[in-house]
């Protein structure tokens, strides 16, 4: 059986009336299970792939191959490795299996990894593993399959395939009107069809302008979409941010569960170099993240994923950001107190406490690292 992008409207991409069983189920557990369509209506912009893999195929899936198909494992094409080993010959169920980086580094799919639980992933083999691209573009070569060397890589969320992904959303959302507002003035500067048509550091091709406008912030309750003129622009940045409960797929970090800090590499788009963070503690349901330096367009709804040398840990999702540069007094825009005091004093749902925000400037320093971007 092989899992395929799946249109349930056209029946593309599935053949037999178990595969295109299994596909409902999993279409269904995707868009209701993970509330996908209320976190665009809310603002967010979630990661389909990465929920995907946690609902789909390494749950419904594999149940559904465990129990209907009686197997005792799966493979799947991610280049990824575990310490079970390639084919599971290292298996240890009592000492847990640690998801690591593939051999093949620029092609590292962990990322898409970050939220599979514990028990699927001990029963899913990586035979791509230690292997690059191209020795498997070579040994499908020598094997005479040819048509696998010249297919194209596969683009776009998975479950989505070829089509085009705002004609897909509109399937589901009701198109909410707004405005495009100049961040810097408030000003009105074009319209939008709805905001879960945009997500942060996308650029918007709005006309009549000195230089292209970028999504800086998006604001649900009136529907307006802040801009900021240049891709570099202060408030497309910032260092620290807070995440909903982690999701560890072997097991906390033991200085987390001791001391409440732990250092390790970030990253929330899978294609962008790792960042040296701090995480720190806030309360059971949330960590705050700091960063060595600020990051463009770090985006609500995505996730955090963590790396610890060639092991990937898990991921959290991203629930609130910290002051922009701009905020922070890059650009003029105010006191950096005054700024940053706004953010500690939303309300405790949205916003953090005195203490992580002290807890903040004491352990990282994050306003005397303020740089010009240039």
């Amino acid at each position: 059986m092989v899992m395929s992008p799946v249109d349930l409207r056209t029946k593309n991409g599935c053949v037999g009336e178990g595969e295109q069983q299994l596909a409902n189920q999993a279409s269904q557990s995707l868009v209701g299970s993970c509330n996908l369509l209320k976190d665009y209506q809310s603002g967010y912009t979630p990661n389909p792939d990465i929920l995907c893999n946690r609902q789909i195929k390494f749950d419904t899936f594999c149940k559904y191959v465990q129990h209907k198909m009686d197997a005792d494992a799966i493979a799947t094409g991610h280049y990824a490795r575990t310490t079970f080993g390639d084919f599971l010959e290292n298996d240890d169920p009592v000492a847990g299996v640690h998801l690591l980086k593939p051999a093949d580094l620029f092609k590292d799919q962990t990322f898409f990894l970050s939220q599979v639980s514990q028990m699927p992933l001990q029963k899913t083999m990586f035979p791509l593993g230690n292997v690059t691209k191209s020795q498997v573009k070579r040994i499908a070569s020598e094997s005479g399959m040819e048509y696998i060397v010249k297919k194209k890589e596969s683009t776009g969320i998975c479950f989505i395939g070829s089509r085009n992904f705002k004609k897909f959303i509109s399937e589901y959302l009701v198109d909410k009107p707004g405005y495009f507002r100049d961040i810097d003035n408030g000003l009105i500067v074009g319209n939008h069809a709805g905001m879960h048509h945009w997500t942060v550091g996308q650029r918007c091709r709005i006309g009549g302008q000195l230089k292209p406008y970028f999504v800086a912030r998006k604001e649900p309750k009136s529907s307006d979409i802040f801009v900021a003129s240049g891709t570099n622009h202060p408030s497309l940045f910032t260092q620290f941010f807070l995440t909903a409960r982690p999701h560890w797929i072997h097991s906390p970090p033991q200085p987390l569960l001791q001391e409440g800090i732990f250092e390790c590499e970030f990253r929330f788009q899978h294609t962008k170099p790792l960042v040296k963070c701090m995480l720190l503690v806030i309360t059971d349901n949330q960590i705050l993240i700091t960063l060595t330096r600020p990051l463009r367009a770090i985006t609500p709804g995505q996730y955090a994923v963590f790396y610890k040398d060639k092991e990937c840990l898990g991921s959290a999702r991203i629930i609130l950001l910290g002051p922009s540069l701009q905020s922070l007094g890059h650009g003029g825009q105010g006191p950096v107190q005054s700024a940053f005091l706004s953010w500690v004093d939303r309300p405790p749902e949205q916003g953090l406490t005195e203490v992580a925000a002290a807890a903040v400037l004491r352990c990282h320093s994050v306003l005397p690292r303020r740089r010009h971007l240039g």
